[in-house]
């Protein structure tokens, strides 16, 4: 990625924007090996300059009893993606109403498991996966479509054919190196969202990334905050575009983004 092949749709200075061209691989090592300090520093520093969003951290943190305790005390959103995670969540303290559920690959077993702990919600990429929640839910279990490998147009409309679902956003993992911080799925998101409306009167009022990391030797305030400005500068103009109203944003940092390397 170079400053120049976002030019056209970020303006995120060049000093910084060439910060993300070398990314930080996790190392998954034992939660004893990591620095508890520095991952509550991060995960703050996240939390302080996205003011705008909500924040959601993996489950895996809840590992750490100071950043289980500061999880908890401001209700922030904690993500699962599996069975594990959802026992290390309930197991800590954290409400069910703060829980999203990623089901991913995860047996049908896992995802009732979910519907019955009362996550508040899932982010479904696969017709099974609605199927499976959609049989479970005793009462109306809001949804979020994963449009990471495709538009999400087919599963958003499969959602809305069962009653006992919500469909309330759209999300994406950040997998593609040419957009950083997200700017053009952000953009196809409320394009999509938008299309919705019209074809199915339905008003989504949530987009949701995944995996955000400015990488670790980068990681200060100034550099979150202007991300964050972008990230509102880019969704504010396609809602005008489209004409929609500015839904609100979910940001998930990245694992190797919280854990020190």
């Amino acid at each position: 990625m170079t400053s120049r092949s976002l030019d056209h749709t970020w303006s995120l200075p060049g000093d910084i924007l060439a910060r993300f061209e070398h990314g930080v691989q996790f190392d998954a090592k034992s939660l004893a090996l990591v620095d508890e300090t520095v991952a509550l520093r991060r995960c703050g520093l996240y939390r302080d300059a996205f003011k705008g969003a909500a924040v959601a951290y993996p489950a895996r943190l809840l590992g750490f009893d100071a950043l289980a305790a500061w999880i908890r005390r401001h209700g922030i959103t904690v993500d699962v993606a599996s069975a594990d995670d959802l026992d290390r969540a309930m197991a800590a303290g954290i409400e069910p109403m703060r829980i999203v559920m990623h089901p991913g690959d995860e047996a049908a077993a896992s995802i009732r498991r979910g519907v019955d702990a009362g996550a508040a919600r899932f982010v479904v990429g696969a017709s099974p996966q609605i199927a499976i929640i959609a049989a479970s839910a005793e009462q109306v279990q809001r949804v979020v479509v994963d449009t990471t490998d495709h538009a999400g147009g087919t599963l958003a409309s499969e959602v809305l054919t069962h009653p006992e679902l919500d469909l309330i956003g759209l999300h994406c993992n950040l997998n593609d190196s040419d957009d950083a911080i997200g700017t053009v799925k952000l953009r196809q998101m409320v394009a999509e969202m938008s299309r919705i409306r019209r074809e199915h009167n339905v008003l989504l009022t949530r987009v949701s990334l995944a995996g955000l990391d400015v990488g670790e030797h980068w990681l200060e305030p100034r550099i979150l905050r202007r991300v964050a400005e972008a990230m509102g500068e880019v969704i504010g103009d396609a809602c005008v575009r489209h004409r929609y109203p500015r839904p609100a944003l979910t940001l998930s940092p990245s694992p190797a983004a919280l854990l020190p390397a």
